[in-house]
């Protein structure tokens, strides 16, 4: 299981100045899944609250 707020609070602890996100398919199919557009969503909504820098590839 993943959860987003682990994310925030390593980012936070280590006072990054920004977060890199990135996505690998092993399937080689390059397309988000339904699922990864909306769990990136989140994780920028919650990083955007407690203002923080990120760079996705989605």
């Amino acid at each position: 299981m993943f959860y987003p707020r682990f994310i925030i609070e390593k980012a936070i602890l280590s006072k990054a100045k920004g977060v890199i996100f990135v996505h690998n398919h092993p399937s080689d199919n390059l397309t988000p899944s339904k699922k990864d557009s909306e769990l990136i969503l989140e994780i920028q909504e919650l990083l955007d609250k407690v203002d923080e820098n990120y760079l996705t590839t989605t």
